[in-house]
């Protein structure tokens, strides 16, 4: 069977970091997308969508502040139904190779989209989240930050953040109900968005 030892796996998301998994044996690589890495998901929507539709692809994720410095790059080359994909782990100097079944590749993808959406700490732990309520020119970033400071320690940020948006202390303007709606819309039905912040 193919893709039996390399694997790509969402690792969860707690205030500010998300994290994907790449899995070689037992070899694991942990890439954590902070407010320095930028958003993995619309990249990984467009290699999806490139994969179902039958083309060779190529998606490099970079860092925020310098899109010079590639953290990994996913490539993928077709021969029939028969996808050769290439995992290049840039800092570690590692490059994985492994070949799947087209639907094999989508299935894995999809369940990585899946596991963000189902995310208990998701929408309001995730990092692009935090930062449009920076950009807005609202105060909601130094809301969240007074709640997390004021509240008790023996919960994580992202149960903290949760609890106060639906009990109604942090409030959600329009465009953070935009960001989420068009964020969901993009994971479930793989339409990428032609400007997140509007």
């Amino acid at each position: 069977m193919f893709g039996e030892k390399l694997k790509i796996e969402y690792g969860g998301v707690e205030c500010g970091f998300v994290i994907l998994k790449i899995k070689e044996g037992f070899s694991v690589y942990e890439f954590i997308f902070d407010e320095n890495l930028s958003d993995p998901f619309p990249k990984l929507v467009n290699f999806y969508l490139n994969l179902q539709n039958g083309r060779n692809c190529s998606e490099s994720f970079t860092d925020t502040y310098d899109e010079r410095i590639i953290v990994f790059k996913i490539s993928a080359q077709f021969d029939n139904d028969k996808v050769f994909l290439t995992i290049e782990l840039t800092k570690k100097e590692i490059t994985l190779n492994e070949t799947f079944r087209r639907q094999e590749l989508l299935n894995m993808i999809k369940k990585i989209f899946d596991s963000l959406l189902s995310d208990k700490y998701f929408p309001y732990s995730y990092p692009c989240f935090l930062y449009i309520s920076e950009i807005s020119g609202t105060t909601f970033s130094d809301a969240i930050m007074d709640t997390i400071q004021n509240s008790k320690r023996d919960s994580s940020n992202g149960d903290i953040l949760n609890n106060a948006v639906e009990s109604g202390r942090l409030k959600l303007e329009p465009h953070h109900k935009r960001f989420i709606a068009n964020y969901r819309r993009m994971l479930t039905h793989f339409i990428i968005p032609n400007d997140w912040f509007d």
